[in-house]
């Protein structure tokens, strides 16, 4: 082995260890192309690391490379069909290829195993403000301010959806919600 690839296996081991802190680098700078190959290699060594494959995934998702995303997170749902991460991005996937309805079956099954992921409600309403159905993506968003009423991007959708509907005393009242929360932080 040259000093070259021992430094490289060095770096896939320590990454296998630090893995999220990784990943936040790689994907904070838009580093796709230089993920996939580091998550390749790690996979290399175990196909079956289950982070490795969904963020090897979500790199190929970046990079609008679908059918490598699916792949990789297919794989996943075979060894573990709940995996939370997985079934989200799966319905990222959807999303973003326009097949909506697609999506939001990946984002319910999410939503069954992890139903305060707040980032989640909201893509749930934007999935049904695609399928033309304003009421449910509103009725979704007026779920979550039940379980959780800070976060203020919640309000700002929902100002934006009840504004289509012509209810602008709600939206107001939504603004200032959001307002009031935005200050608080």
């Amino acid at each position: 082995m040259n000093f070259i690839v021992i430094i490289d296996y060095f770096l896939i081991l320590r990454f296998y260890n630090f893995n999220d802190k990784f990943t936040f680098l790689l994907l904070s700078g838009y580093e796709y192309s230089k993920s996939i190959q580091y998550y390749q290699k790690v996979l290399e060594l175990d196909n079956h690391y289950i982070f490795a494959l969904n963020n090897l995934g979500n790199s190929f998702q970046e990079i609008g490379d679908f059918e490598n995303a699916l792949l990789n997170y297919s794989q996943i749902i075979e060894e573990k069909p709940n995996f939370f991460p997985t079934l989200f991005n799966l319905g990222n996937l959807y999303f973003k290829r326009e097949e909506f309805k697609r999506a939001l079956e990946y984002y319910k099954k999410a939503k069954e195993i992890n139903p305060k992921f707040k980032d989640l409600w909201l893509n749930i309403s934007n999935t049904y403000f695609f399928l033309k159905d304003i009421n449910k993506a509103i009725t979704c968003l007026e779920e979550f301010i039940r379980i959780d009423n800070q976060y203020p991007s919640i309000f700002i959708n929902l100002t934006g959806f009840l504004f289509l509907q012509k209810r602008y005393d709600d939206v107001i009242k939504y603004c200032n919600k959001a307002r009031d929360i935005y200050q608080n932080i």
